[in-house]
């Protein structure tokens, strides 16, 4: 079984209480969050979303963890794509997948997870977050099934467009 580290709210990779699919609305949260230093504030999402990280090095993965939970975002870690796979094969529900492509230790990359979780049927939002750049890299990603790809490191005014997106599709 995949290892998923989840977040201080004691998230579930299974998508376990709300309304069965592991979504609820969220009780008011104030007037949002404001980006320190910057001047920036987003409003609070209506909905609850989860999201899973997928990266092997644990600065990355606990920077964008940070950033998404900023946004009340219930979000999960794989450091492989292997863990990633094993968790959608166990029915979690996710409503964004952040993606590196090189998981750099393992077999599986994250173009192959991608591909894969894809082939599950999953029809939430996949970005890829990654430092290269190469249009091969971009290509083969698309190809997968990937919807965007963001260069690292990733702010949060390069995230909020996905949340805002996705909170906006449900109903």
């Amino acid at each position: 079984m995949a290892v998923v580290k989840g977040n201080s709210q004691g998230s579930q990779a299974n998508g376990a209480g709300g309304n069965g699919n592991g979504r609820s609305t969220w009780p008011s949260r104030g007037k949002g969050y404001s980006v320190p230093g910057s001047g920036v504030t987003f409003p609070p999402l209506r909905n609850r979303l989860k999201a899973l990280v997928v990266d092997d090095m644990s600065a990355c993965y606990r920077y964008e963890r940070a950033i998404l939970q900023s946004f009340g975002v219930e979000t999960d870690v794989a450091e492989t794509g292997e863990e990633a796979v094993e968790i959608f094969a166990n029915g979690a529900y996710y409503d964004l997948v952040l993606i590196e492509k090189y998981l750099t230790i393992y077999a599986m990359t994250g173009v192959e997870a991608t591909r894969r979780i894809r082939g599950m049927g999953f029809q939430g939002k996949m970005l890829a977050v990654t430092a290269f750049t190469s249009q091969s890299d971009r290509f083969e990603f698309f190809d997968a099934g990937i919807d965007a790809y963001l260069i690292k490191p990733i702010t949060h005014e390069m995230i909020w467009p996905y949340l805002l997106q996705i909170d906006n599709q449900i109903a």
